[in-house]
């Protein structure tokens, strides 16, 4: 029973010392926070942009999330902005992108998501072009009049590998 309880705690320990709890945007203003595991994640908080990468060097930039808040909470037309802000990061570093007509819309954590997914084309510098997925997502806390744009581009290989525990982390934020 001893050896049980020693192991269960080592075990939430090692759970809890991997998993970073990162305040977005900032410290001095909170809008939510994001778990982040360390162990599959890397990430940068800079100037107001999340972005977060695959830690394997094999898929970093095979795989790349960014998050940023509203510049005008206050402002009516802060969703229009936050959509044509995320459109815009899209369009520049993708062509051809092509957006499903359907959009996503669920509740957790008292925030609600509202998504859409479309695949556009990475331009390599040997003019060869690289299938990627790409999601866009608005989340909106229950709690204040923030919204926040969230990106993700993968390549389909990436995807597979990366978009379960991406989703996951996407769902634990609070």
């Amino acid at each position: 029973m001893k050896r049980l309880l020693i192991l269960s705690f080592l075990g939430l320990f090692l759970n809890i010392s991997f998993a970073q709890k990162l305040i977005f945007p900032s410290d001095d203003y909170k809008i939510f926070t994001v778990d982040i595991d360390s162990r599959t994640w890397t990430h940068n908080l800079a100037d107001g942009i999340l972005t977060i990468a695959p830690k394997s060097s094999k898929y970093s930039s095979d795989f790349l999330a960014m998050m940023w808040a509203s510049q005008d909470p206050e402002s009516a037309s802060q969703a229009t902005k936050l959509t044509e802000e995320a459109q815009y990061v899209v369009t520049t570093l993708l062509t051809d992108v092509n957006f499903n007509e359907k959009v996503s819309e669920f509740e957790n954590n008292a925030i609600a998501y509202y998504g859409i997914d479309g695949t556009g084309y990475l331009k390599n510098d040997d003019g060869t072009k690289t299938e990627m997925f790409v999601t866009i997502l608005l989340l909106l806390p229950q709690k204040y009049d923030d919204m926040v744009a969230l990106t993700f581009f993968a390549t389909p290989e990436a995807y597979d590998i990366y978009s379960e525990d991406f989703i996951d982390l996407v769902l634990k934020i609070k």
